[in-house]
Parts: structure tokens; sequence; C-alpha cells
């Protein structure tokens, strides 16, 4: 009888000690804009992508990282591709295997439906998923030595998703109200650490566009101070890595450069290290592509004469010669088989704005259209043999046409 008690006493105490959830520091990963399935021009980046996801990976086994905040636009479309869709699931699985916590949010590219079917099942495994704005915020609580932390979820919205939610007398208008309303619905403990993940623009915020860098600004514009009550804003839908107004609200960026005008970006991995409240610590972990994205500045000739140069690059040129070069893009994607364009910064059609002022060719002859596309193409006026030549052409041509 005795011997029977000390057995369950005993069982019961390993029972307790093996139930019991082992509470650990909270090391966050901060992620954007995966925008899997995207095309660079005409080449497909799964295998870059693919590439990419397993160093994250890597990363926070080595950061020792025990939950992922993933803000948005997690496809590039809201009609995926099979082998998107599968890259996702590649990654989130390799995140259960690791214990770690994934809380997930819908932005502009993704279809919120489809992005979040099955996120009641997912949950089960400690991957939560918000597609769709419902009127209030989801809200997943973590555990660490220092207390919970609560972090909120607010996929991309417009002031027309607020609005649904909302009587006609209440509409808000704008977007910056239609976030603060949004933030409204929940009711923040100011003793304990609150994190946001948000996928939109903040007003300052500087973005890639053509290739250079521009403010931000327009009507999608959202006034940053709307978070100043979350200890840290984990931002998506900027691809240049940042922080807005503080350190601790921040876009991460993507994790791959998607447009000639990120080439000269680092991309990386943002680390929050939460301690207790107040003592939050950024920092990023460098990425290395599979592909880097490179635009090379040189004449032709030049190019041509280099050695021992890395090819397999996505590589856009601005040719610095004066004058068009005849079958270039074909001669350079013998070196460069992902090459994704050429331009002439120096030859006069570059430098023109518009090219040719379609207003003014409706009071031109024919011979006067060409004369200017010939001027901004090469950069050098007809000669009086080609003038003759043109003229030539030009009737015989419209003879034609009368006859016909």
């Amino acid at each position: 009888m005795l011997g029977s008690l000390r057995f369950y006493i005993k069982f019961y105490r390993i029972k307790q000690h093996t139930s019991k959830k082992e509470v650990v520091d909270m090391k966050i990963a901060h992620l954007s804009d995966l925008h899997l399935g995207k095309r660079l021009k005409e080449y497909s980046l799964i295998e870059d992508q693919k590439y990419i996801l397993r160093q994250i990976i890597d990363i926070l086994k080595q950061e020792k990282v025990t939950t992922v905040l993933l803000a948005g636009d997690i496809y590039d479309t809201g009609n995926p591709s099979s082998e998107a869709v599968a890259l996702l699931s590649m990654f989130l699985l390799e995140l259960k295997n690791l214990d770690i916590h994934v809380i997930m949010i819908a932005g502009n590219h993704d279809n919120g439906t489809r992005l979040s079917y099955g996120a009641e099942i997912f949950a089960d495994s400690d991957i939560h998923i918000t597609g769709k704005y419902t009127g209030k915020l989801a809200c997943n609580t973590i555990e660490d030595e220092y207390g919970p932390i609560h972090f909120f979820s607010l996929p991309y919205i417009r002031p027309i998703y607020v609005n649904q939610y909302l009587d006609e007398t209440e509409a808000v208008e704008g977007y910056t109200a239609a976030v603060k309303h949004a933030l409204q619905t929940v009711k923040l403990n100011q003793k304990e650490r609150n994190v946001i993940l948000s996928h939109q623009f903040i007003t300052g915020t500087v973005t890639d566009e053509q290739g250079s860098e521009v403010s931000v600004g327009g009507t999608d514009n959202v006034d940053g101070n709307v978070f100043c009550d979350f200890d840290y804003v984990a931002l998506g839908h900027i691809h240049r890595p940042q922080t807005i107004l503080r350190d601790t609200m921040r876009y991460c960026g993507t994790p791959l450069k998607y447009s000639i005008g990120e080439a000269n970006t680092t991309k990386s991995v943002t680390i929050i290290d939460m301690k207790e409240k107040g003592n939050t610590s950024v920092y990023t972990v460098d990425l290395k592509p599979l592909h880097d994205v490179v635009v090379i500045k040189d004449t032709f000739a030049n190019i041509l004469q280099r050695k021992n140069v890395k090819n397999d690059d996505y590589v856009y040129f601005q040719l610095q010669d004066e004058r068009m070069v005849f079958d270039a893009m074909n001669t350079l994607r013998l070196r460069y088989p992902n090459i994704l364009g050429i331009s002439y910064p120096n030859s006069a059609y570059e430098q023109s704005e518009q090219g040719i002022s379609y207003t003014k060719q409706k009071n031109q002859t024919p011979q006067e259209i060409f004369g200017d596309f010939f001027v901004q193409y090469t950069g050098h006026a007809l000669d009086d043999i080609q003038e003759k030549i043109l003229d030539e052409l030009v009737t015989r041509i419209w003879k034609e046409g009368d006859e016909e």
C-alpha cells in the first residue's frame, strides 16, 4: 500500500514537471513583404526565395528566435502559384518544427480570405494568421520571464474596410482615421508590453520608385503617431528597411531585392530583443542572396573587355555610350544570362523626358516627325543625303496608299 502511494506521488511530480511550459527570453524576428511567387522582369524568383528562406531559418536558429512576425504581402498576388504556396508551407513547417510562434497578417498584395484559410487549425500549432479586418484587432499573448507580451494584428486596411462596421454617422475619412479607429477597438494595458503588426504607408517613409528614392505622399499615408502606445511596431509595405519616428517603429524591408532601385541596398532580418517594459533593443542580421541585383555603368566596349566577372546576377546596364549600340541586349546576354535591361543615360533620346511630343506631331509632316525621332535616337540631325532619301521614301509610300 505504501509502495503504491510512493509510486503515484512520484508519477504526479514527474507529470507536473513535464507539463510545465518552459519560460524563455523573448527574441522576435520581424519579416515582411516576402512576395512569394514574384517575378523580376521575365525571371521567376522561386529558387531565389527558397534559398533566402532557408538562410533566414538558419539565422533564426543562430539568434535563438522564439517568435516570428510576418507583416504582410506574404504572396506577390492574391492568386499565388502552386510553387509559391508550397514555399510558404515549407517555411511554416520549419518554423513549427523549431517551436517558433508565428504571427502573420495580410498585405495589400494578399487575398486575405485565401491567406487565412485553415487559420483555426494553424493556431493549434502556434501559427496565427489574420487575413481580413473584422471590426476589431486579433490579439495573441505570449509569456516570457518578464510577463505577457500582447501581439495585435492589423492587416492592410482602407477606410471602406473600417466603415463597413460603422454607422453612416460614424464613418471615417482618410487612412489615418481608419487606422486610429481600428486601434481604438482594443484597450491596452500600458503596464505590459504591446506589439502591433501593420501593413500601411507611414508618412515620411522612403521607398524606391523607378530606381530613385522618393518620399511617399498621398491620401493613403498614415500618421505614425497613432502607434505611440505600442512598444514595438512591426511594419510592412515599404521594401527599403528603415525606422520611422523611433527605433522601435520599423519597416524591416523585403528579404530580396525586387527592383532595380534597390540595387544599392542591403537586405536583412530584423531582430527584436524584448526584455522588461521599456527595455527593447533592435538589430539586423544581413542576408546574402543567391543572385544579387546589380547596376553596371560603363561603355559597351569596356563591359565586353571585363574579365572574371560574376555573370549570373540580375544585371541592369546603364551604357555610357552616346549612341545606341546595335544588338547590345543579345550580345550582353551571352555573358549575363539574367540581364534585366539597358538604358543610355547620356544619349539625347534618354535625356528627353517624354520622347517625341505627339501634340507637336499633329502639325508636322512625316519628314519632320521622322527627323525629330532621328535626332532623339542618334543625337544628330539628318544630313542632306539622308533627307533626300527620306523624301523619296515618303513620296513612294504615299503613292502606294493612293493606289489602294
